[in-house]
């Protein structure tokens, strides 16, 4: 049974991000856009209006001391 605690902590630290994906921290709506952040530090930009430009994903991690 012990071999299969490194797949086990693996799953674990998958299931933490996925939830840290799921919870939204800000939502930013200005004229032509809406930035949505989550705390995993996913941040999604759409343009509603203007159909041309795509959503767009990026990931900003904050670094601490």
């Amino acid at each position: 049974m012990t071999e299969h605690t490194a797949k086990v902590e693996l799953q674990k630290e998958k299931i933490l991000k996925e939830s840290l994906d799921q919870q939204v921290t800000a939502i930013d709506i200005r004229f032509g856009r809406i930035q949505t952040r989550y705390a995993s530090g996913k941040v999604m930009t759409e343009y509603p209006r203007d159909k041309r430009k795509k959503t767009i994903t990026e990931y900003r991690v904050i670094k601490g001391d």
